[in-house]
């Protein structure tokens, strides 16, 4: 949980919610959906980012940054995180990424 809502500043690794949101629901059109994703797969994903199999400039570097064991902590979290996202969902998401938008840095 800690790097899905904080990050890690020290390492300069943004949160996860920084730009899928709080609950995971993402922002159409520019972050996936993660909210509830099997542990496995956001496992496998986040590795082929890491090893330039997948590719994605952003997710490429987090992904360069986080330990293993970062990496199943992050993926359990993730797929702990499936409830249904209703309109009000989307907007607060909305105005919550636009305010930390501000601070992403990568």
């Amino acid at each position: 949980a800690k790097i899905f809502r904080g990050g890690s500043a020290e390492r300069k690794v943004p949160a996860c919610m920084s730009c899928h949101g709080p609950n995971g629901a993402g922002m159409p059109n520019e972050y996936p959906r993660i909210s509830g994703q099997h542990a496995g797969y956001v496992e496998t994903e986040l590795k082929a980012y890491r090893d330039g199999v997948r590719k994605n400039a952003k997710m490429e570097k987090v992904a360069k940054m986080l330990s293993a064991e970062e990496m199943k902590a992050v993926a359990n979290f993730i797929q702990g995180t499936h409830r249904r996202h209703g309109a009000a969902d989307g907007c607060q998401q909305t105005a919550h990424i636009l305010m930390l938008r501000s601070c992403f840095i990568i």
